[in-house]
């Protein structure tokens, strides 16, 4: 599988079929590609990547490592506090986005059964291609529920009544938007250590597990049922996101960016 887009290697074919529908577009797309990665490389430009996974990425392609500048994307700040919020009264952890084969739910439904957390839910909000798929999937389970798509509102709702966030994905992400809401919430998560994920959080997180390893998955789950854990590592979560984005941060960098 292409841990940047999620396809199979038998769908991408030759040379990288990335549409489906069309051999003629994904010709294109390939010549596109190649010929932008050149332009990169040769033109006098700042590239703004969201990660030192990012940067390193593009060092590998043979992108001169002084054109490229870390710049993550800002993110309104929550006024909440964990800590404040009765912790012992929520009972569920929360998945958030796309329902797709590339992003882990299934193995993180695996992981759920092993930790054995009878007395909490995974709710599961979202959709994408396996959304029917994992609708047949749970409908026998008690304490896993998905709820399809919702409004970007009603997810900080989610966010905000949960223990947790979690996401098994397998794909280098960018910048996490889940993880980065629910730090600012300060809300903690619990997350794969690859591509461009661990950067958006302090060193040593407790809740950080080894990508696709659904026993390390299932270790991390069960510390959701600490409830002093669960809010020292929120608080510290939040502290840390919202100096990384804070608008005076960002913009300071920025400026320096522009002016090197």
């Amino acid at each position: 599988m292409c841990y940047s887009c999620g396809k199979e290697r038998s769908s991408m074919g030759f040379l990288n079929k990335y549409y489906n529908n069309s051999n003629l577009k994904s010709f294109f797309i390939n010549i596109y590609g190649r010929k932008y990665i050149q332009i990169i490389k040769d033109y006098d430009i700042k590239l703004l990547v969201l990660s030192e996974f990012h940067k390193k990425f593009l060092k590998d392609l043979g992108v001169d490592d002084d054109k490229i500048f870390i710049f993550p994307n800002y993110i309104k700040k929550q006024n909440n506090n964990l800590e404040l919020m009765k912790i012992e009264e929520r009972n569920t952890v929360l998945y958030a986005g796309r329902i797709s084969k590339e992003k882990g739910i299934f193995d993180l439904i695996k992981s759920w059964k092993k930790a054995e957390l009878n007395n909490l839910k995974l709710v599961f909000v979202g959709s994408g291609p396996e959304a029917a798929l994992l609708s047949e999937e749970i409908k026998n389970e008690k304490n896993i529920s998905f709820k399809g798509e919702v409004t970007n509102e009603e997810v900080m709702d989610l966010i905000n009544e949960s223990r947790a966030v979690v996401s098994g994905t397998h794909l280098y992400e960018g910048q996490p938007t889940l993880f980065c809401e629910a730090s600012s919430s300060g809300i903690p998560s619990i997350f794969p250590k690859s591509g461009g994920i661990p950067d958006f959080f302090p060193s040593n997180s407790l809740f950080s597990f080894e990508k696709q390893n659904l026993d390390d998955l299932s270790l991390k789950l069960k510390l959701v049922e600490n409830n002093d854990l669960l809010i020292k590592e929120g608080i510290r979560n939040k502290i840390f996101i919202e100096d990384k984005l804070s608008n005076e941060n960002l913009v300071k960098q920025f400026k320096k960016i522009i002016n090197e």
